[in-house]
């Protein structure tokens, strides 16, 4: 894990709308990372926007996905993509062991995918 005390907030986004109702202003996205498993199915889609601060670089951070009903506590994984010239990542929750393993996986072979 990169910095262990910091905590990063995401938020779900559809069709290019936060669920949350923050302004458009406050949320910063990292194209080609995505909402992965558990906290893709609960958001109904792939799309989510970091709150505040936001991972610099390639690493696995640590963060939780604000939704209307719940916080969940997730991982976010980042690596280094040569075919988008820049990062590609997923984020998983916690407690969702298959997209999880799927996620560090991806990391660890820093392996592209649509």
């Amino acid at each position: 894990m990169e910095d262990n005390s910091k905590k990063y907030h995401l938020v779900p986004e559809k069709s290019g709308i936060n669920l949350i109702g923050y302004k458009d202003d406050e949320l910063k996205r990292i194209p080609y990372t995505y909402l992965h498993g558990n906290l893709e199915d609960k958001a109904h889609y792939d799309i989510y926007s970091f709150y505040g601060d936001v991972p610099e670089g390639a690493g696995i951070y640590k963060g939780f996905v604000e939704f209307p009903d719940m916080k969940i506590d997730c991982t976010i994984f980042l690596w280094k993509c040569n075919e988008t010239k820049g990062l590609q990542g997923l984020v998983v929750a916690n407690d969702d062991k298959k997209s999880f393993k799927d996620a560090k996986t991806k990391y660890e072979k820093e392996e592209y995918f649509i």
